[in-house]
């Protein structure tokens, strides 16, 4: 379930957290998982994440997703970058908590031909009620999974490249990556992005993030026979296909769009 937007956190402040990335070059549409484990011995009163990427990132606590979907929004990255802030105070607990990210990294000219430099970074301020604080930031402590299951360096959906075509390997998914416990000992330690020291100017977002308003069942168009179906939403949308079949290991299932049934 998404948390909403705390709006109350919505200000400038003082960042001490890093721009973190995999190490190694940096191609077209790459993706990157980030996690990172805190020992809190309290539970928290208050807790705000201020969290940004580039281009876009979706963040868990406790395996639960709070952040909402191609967010942070387009911005020419180096005039100033948008960040989001959640109140997540509720998802911490004492003891063992697990705070992860995806991430993805556009480049290829893409994002309206402005590629920008790939990073992630996060802050999190924590209140307690006995009036102590903490403070958890994004950092080279930091572990990172370069190999995840989306290929790297895909192309582009569309001419404007904002998007990139997906293809996913359910096989190279880590179960259970997203809570306490996971053993990430193969996991390689994160660098500083090539964003750090570039100065990069943050400004909170203050428009709506995306969401998911509707789920549609399309009906059958066209062509239907044994691997090949045609589809029609009823509308043009933006959104994802969600599919479910049986789990036939190294089958491929592959999926275009079209705004035109022709």
């Amino acid at each position: 379930m998404m948390k909403p937007i705390d709006e109350s956190c919505r200000c400038d402040f003082e960042w001490k957290a890093q721009w973190i990335w995999k190490s190694g070059k940096t191609g077209r549409n790459e993706f990157a998982y980030f996690r990172k484990e805190y020992n809190l011995v309290k539970k928290p009163a208050h807790a705000l994440a201020y969290v940004s990427a580039h281009n876009h990132f979706e963040l868990f606590i406790n395996g639960e997703k709070v952040s909402g979907y191609v967010v942070p929004a387009h911005t020419h990255p180096e005039k100033s970058k948008y960040y989001l802030c959640y109140d997540i105070g509720d998802l911490l607990r004492c003891g063992m908590n697990a705070v992860c990210a995806s991430a993805h990294y556009i480049g290829g000219g893409g994002q309206n031909y402005v590629d920008g430099l790939p990073g992630f970074i996060l802050q999190c301020s924590i209140a307690y009620d006995d009036n102590t604080e903490d403070t958890f930031i994004t950092d080279e402590t930091w572990k990172v999974l370069g190999d995840t299951p989306f290929k790297n360096g895909t192309e582009f959906q569309q001419n404007r490249r904002i998007s990139a075509v997906e293809d996913y390997d359910a096989r190279k998914q880590r179960e259970g990556w997203l809570f306490s416990g996971f053993d990430d000992s193969l996991w390689q330690q994160a660098g500083k992005s090539p964003i750090h020291g570039k100065g990069w100017i943050l400004k909170p977002q203050r428009i709506p993030e995306g969401k998911i308003y509707e789920i549609i069942t399309p009906e059958a168009a066209g062509i239907q026979k044994n691997g090949l179906q045609v589809f029609d939403a009823g509308e043009i949308i933006t959104g994802w296909p969600r599919v479910e079949l049986p789990g036939i290991r190294d089958v491929q299932v592959r999926m275009r769009y079209s705004e035109d049934m022709q």
